[in-house]
């Protein structure tokens, strides 16, 4: 059973959906096409590129799902989210020990016809339909620690999964629906020690572990303090106090500057526990000893337990100067160059140097907005975001105008994957964001995730069909 709300509805079935799906699928055909033609072809008589004709099945088989899953009632999908995530979840786990291999990675499962199955791609499909159902039902109170652990549960259980092939970009993209579950009403606090460890374990690899833990005790005391706003002569010493903890890093050493921070956090803090004033304590110590706790374990992990090639990736994101150009750097060099070659105007279709050459490594899927830059250039690299920007934004306004709130979170659970593919793999293109290897959604060449998508918006779609469903 799920819970109902009151949207205002608009009147009519919008073409604003299926005009942007056929607008992008059209320019990621295209695009695909040029990123895999190379000169020995342009110089022979062949219509196609090698893989090209079977990418061209997919897409159809795509397209033809995306206006097939419209006509659906929506009812269906609510009906079938339990055997579809668990039926996922046993793909996943019988892809990771019996699946194809690719670069290091059992993601898929070979089809007739030279077609593979890329299992995640798919549960993406039923953990959204999953999750949906959890936060519309009417029990469903994210106020509860068993409610939190249930939703929590559903996003974790396809991530580990996936990190067993391994495939750390696809896991990652799950984490986007912990975006679904603060606007169901998740606890923010859980948001916040987030950001903060992911801020602190960016810092202890830009610079080092002992400058994040001084980072997180220095904000930790200035948030403890009693400041005095009526009385500012009362904050001198407060303020003598941090004056001195930045001039001991500066002249003396950054452990200093820690031991004086601890100190002042005990300090105050023993000063309320003696006053029997227990909440403060209790909740900046938990907190703080939280997030010091994960910070050091993703150091760890990351100088530790990682593969060098995976390692490689954070350093060349986090740290490019010290990467080496001619390895783990190279592709993000080459990236770079391909996109500030096109200009304004690009080289025009089927004219891009680097794109004829295969300069750029994975250019027809990870790396295909290089080949969008170098040839459209700035004009159509511009142009492509925005019809990504238009699409988001009509689901989120979408979402707001639904009746059921099944229908509402499956929408939102689809731009959530939405944001991130965009955000990631434009990203990593330009060298802000690591290179995770995840397509940019029904651009780059990759079947399972181009079918996924589409009936994912096909459902979305669907919803425009059946408004009194």
């Amino acid at each position: 059973m799920s819970r109902s709300r009151t949207y205002t509805r608009g009147t009519g079935v919008s073409a604003v959906l299926p005009a942007v799906y056929i607008i992008l699928t059209a320019i990621g055909a295209m695009t695909v096409y040029s990123s895999m033609v190379d000169q020995s072809m342009k110089e022979s008589t062949m219509v196609f590129p090698p893989g090209y004709s079977t990418y061209l099945t997919q897409i159809a088989i795509g397209v033809v799902l995306f206006f097939l899953v419209g006509v659906i009632q929506q009812k269906f999908w609510h009906i079938i989210h339990v055997p579809a995530y668990v039926g996922g979840l046993l793909l996943l786990l019988a892809v990771a020990f019996l699946g194809h291999e690719v670069h290091g990675a059992r993601s898929w499962f070979r089809l007739p016809g030279g077609m593979s199955l890329q299992v995640a791609e798919l549960v993406k499909l039923s953990t959204a339909l999953s999750l949906a159902a959890l936060l519309s039902h009417y029990r469903t109170d994210l106020s509860t620690l068993r409610y939190q652990a249930i939703s929590l549960a559903v996003i974790v259980a396809p991530i580990i999964l996936v990190l067993l092939q391994p495939d750390a970009g696809t896991a990652g993209v799950f984490l986007g629906l912990t975006l679904v579950l603060f606007l169901a009403g998740f606890p923010a606090g859980v948001y916040l020690i987030s950001t903060s460890t992911v801020s602190l374990f960016i810092i202890s690899e830009v610079i080092n572990l002992p400058m994040a833990i001084a980072v997180l005790l220095g904000v930790l005391s200035i948030l403890y303090t009693p400041w005095d706003r009526r009385r500012i002569m009362r904050n001198v010493p407060y303020a003598l106090v941090f004056l001195a903890v930045v001039l001991t890093g500066i002249f003396m050493s950054l452990t200093g500057s820690i031991i004086v921070l601890a100190a002042y956090l005990v300090y105050h803090a023993a000063r309320d526990v003696i006053k029997k004033k227990f909440a403060k304590p209790i909740r900046y110590v938990s907190v703080g000893a939280i997030v010091l706790l994960i910070t050091v374990a993703l150091n760890y992990v990351v100088n530790h337990v990682l593969q060098p090639h995976q390692r490689d990736r954070i350093d060349v994101w986090l740290s490019p100067g010290q990467s080496n150009p001619q390895g783990s750097l190279y592709n993000i060099i080459q990236s770079k160059m391909a996109i500030s070659s096109g200009g304004i105007a690009g080289k025009g279709f089927l004219q891009g140097y680097m794109t004829r050459l295969d300069y750029v490594p994975e250019q027809s899927t990870d790396f295909i907005f290089t080949v969008i830059g170098e040839e459209q250039g700035f004009l159509g690299a511009a142009s492509v975001i925005v019809l990504f920007g238009i699409l988001i934004f009509y689901l989120l306004r979408m979402a707001q105008q639904q009746r059921q709130q099944f229908n509402k979170y499956f929408i939102l659970c689809v731009t959530s994957y939405f944001i991130v593919h965009v955000i990631i793999n434009i990203g990593m293109t330009l060298g802000i964001m690591p290179v995770v290897g995840i397509p940019l959604p029904l651009i780059s060449r990759g079947g399972s995730a181009f079918i996924a998508f589409s009936v994912m918006l096909g459902i979305i779609q669907s919803y425009n069909y059946h408004r009194d469903a």
